[in-house]
């Protein structure tokens, strides 16, 4: 019995030390000093609080604040209310490893800075990890394989990009690891100023966006894939709705000395990742292109509403074509339907498109035309309207085909849209030779125009897309 006593005594009192030991010893300033040495000498950390439990080999730790000192006045900063660690394996720390249960991080601000171009922050990040298997002799090993089975949550990010044009809004983010999934609640991209005042920021001609997305999924992600080896797979990207709007003021230079803008294909194989992508869907998706005549001051406007749109086959460096199939309402109310084909091989990059277009009031096609064009319809329906063109690097070539009847238009200043004399020469010349009242001409049934655009390269791939068929409706209208 006296040596149970003795043995009982010498256990709890190494217990005791221990207990002892890890309240005096693990304290604020030394796990501060600790995590500082382990950052290097471009972070420098501070800890409000902090406990260990010995019996749970638990550390948790409240009020921490890193944040990174870079000679590039790039920044970034973590504020963390809470942390816990849970267990800690003791045996593997003092070899100089780490091996934890699971981390579990709560309600945490994250800043992001590159001075003068962009600034983010992320608000309500909560995280939850484990098992993580760390040793620091490991020269090749990934975050995947130190971290286990991430889900992260957080509330909202704020971001501000290109020189404070832009801001961007995002609200209930979640990536979770075990089932494969990555979600975004809203998006919002828009200016941060006025839309004049945001032209005016350049001294060059450029497009302005603004994207609203709400239920941005991804499906069956390979994270794994991704982190060991650098490859974005995804099985299926969706996004509940969409509002986009692209806008182009015309009246400002052309900047000489721009790059060309790449195409979709182009853009995908120079990323410093593998994409691969078997399909992204659009659902409830408005699409708006506004442009500014060169002597105009309004923009002509032309819109694709409740736009479902599937790709297909979105890969890095395949052989295989994009494909995408989308079904639209023009101006909200004819079904535009449309095939395209994206590829690129040694000869350089070929876009095949196609489509149709049902039962149209001409008059709706004025928000674009009066504007842009100086023309207005006055009456007109298209019973059916259909395309095939390619778009290369260098220029597009195809044919519209239109059946119509009752057909009328007049030219119009683009200004104050009333009509001058050599407006109503022009009108009547279009009326009673180019166009006649009816598609029905010299035998045919339907009447074909030209689709014949030079690319602008320094121009976005839809604004070529769009320049391209209106091209071919435009020779429609002005062919004699």
């Amino acid at each position: 019995m006296k040596k149970v006593i003795v043995i009982f005594s010498i256990v709890a009192g190494v217990f005791l030390a221990a207990m002892l030991f890890s309240y005096f010893y693990v304290n604020e300033l030394r796990v501060s000093e600790y995590l500082n040495d382990t950052l290097g000498e471009e972070y420098q950390s501070e800890i409000e609080f902090i406990s260990f439990n010995l019996l749970s080999r638990t550390l948790r730790a409240e009020g921490i604040t890193v944040s990174g000192i870079n000679p590039d006045e790039r920044m970034i900063r973590f504020d963390i209310d809470e942390i816990s660690l849970n267990p800690i394996g003791i045996a593997d720390l003092l070899r100089g490893k780490v091996s934890i249960g699971s981390v579990d991080l709560k309600e945490s601000r994250i800043i992001l800075e590159q001075k003068d171009l962009y600034k983010s922050e992320f608000f309500g990040t909560n995280l939850e990890a484990g098992p993580i298997q760390y040793d620091p002799q490991c020269n090749d090993c990934s975050i995947h394989s130190i971290i286990g089975n991430m889900n992260i949550r957080v509330d909202s990010l704020r971001s501000n990009f290109w020189n404070e044009r832009y801001e961007l809004k995002a609200d209930s983010l979640y990536l979770n690891e075990s089932q494969a999934k990555f979600g975004i609640n809203t998006i919002l991209i828009e200016p941060a100023y006025g839309e004049d005042a945001y032209f005016r920021s350049f001294d060059y001609r450029t497009e302005m966006f603004r994207v609203g997305i709400s239920d941005l999924i991804f499906k069956d992600f390979d994270y794994a894939g991704f982190y060991e080896q650098g490859e974005f797979s995804i099985e299926k990207m969706s996004l509940e709705s969409a509002d986009i709007h692209i806008t182009v003021d015309k009246s400002m230079k052309v900047e000489p000395d721009r790059e060309d803008r790449r195409f979709p294909l182009e853009a995908l194989n120079v990323l410093p990742f593998r994409v691969d992508v078997d399909s992204l869907l659009f659902r409830n998706t408005d699409i708006r292109y506004s442009e500014y005549a060169e002597d105009g001051d309004k923009p002509g406007t032309i819109h694709f509403a409740n736009t479902e749109a599937l790709f297909t086959n979105i890969r890095s460096k395949s052989t295989e074509p994009v494909i995408l199939t989308a079904t639209s309402y023009l101006e909200e109310m004819g079904e535009f339907n449309t095939h395209i084909e994206m590829s690129v091989d040694e000869s350089g990059h070929l876009v095949k498109a196609r489509g149709q277009l049902g039962e149209f009031d001409a008059t709706r096609l004025n928000n674009i035309f009066v504007y842009l064009e100086g023309i207005q319809i006055k009456s007109g329906q298209i019973h059916e309207l259909d395309f095939e063109f390619q778009l290369t690097d260098t220029y597009s070539d195809g044919y519209v085909s239109i059946r119509y009847n009752g057909l009328e238009i007049e030219k119009v200043d683009k200004i104050d849209l009333e009509s001058g004399f050599s407006d109503r020469i022009s009108g009547f010349l279009y009326n009673q030779v180019a166009l006649r009242s009816s598609s029905i001409n010299d035998g045919e049934e339907a009447r074909k125009g030209e689709i014949s655009h030079e690319r602008e390269p320094e121009r976005g791939f839809f604004n070529n897309m769009w320049r391209s068929l209106r091209s071919g409706i435009l020779d429609t209208i002005k062919r004699i």
